[in-house]
């Protein structure tokens, strides 16, 4: 499993990407509590995940530490791009469990989607283009 953090427009945008088998969660908050407060949005990739190990404890784990990390920044907004039905469903159960306790988050099929949520959600004049540079790459 490898987990990829990159700033997106200038740091105002986080993109989290997990590719292989689901896990470090602590890990990439530890990394992203680094950029979260001049971030307004965060995209999570979940295209190139396993989630197939990931369990219920899992997913309360990281509402947990995501839930602390929104005390840093509570004008966040979270978009989850989950292509497929395993993904799409932990996401959704991610997003009820965070509702109410930090940032606005929805579950998208594809990231096209999840862009223009973002865009409706915030004012700035996004691209959604990487830097040259990757911040941190799991282990």
């Amino acid at each position: 499993m490898r987990v990829e953090i990159r700033l997106l427009d200038n740091g105002l945008g986080i993109l989290y990407t997990i590719v292989g088998q689901a896990g470090q969660a602590a890990w990439a908050q530890a990394i992203v509590r680094r950029h979260i407060r001049s971030a307004r949005y965060v995209i999570v990739d979940f295209t190139d995940a396993d989630l197939s190990e990931l369990g219920d404890s899992d997913v309360k784990g990281i509402v947990q530490g995501d839930r602390e990390l929104a005390s840093l920044n509570q004008d966040l907004v979270q978009a989850i791009v989950a292509p497929g039905d395993l993904s799409y469903g932990i996401g959704r159960m991610y997003a009820s469990r965070i509702d109410g306790g930090a940032w606005p988050t929805q579950v998208f099929r594809v990231r096209d989607e999840a862009e223009a949520w973002l865009r409706t959600q915030l004012d700035e004049a996004l691209t959604f283009t990487a830097g040259p540079q990757l911040v941190e790459r799991s282990p």
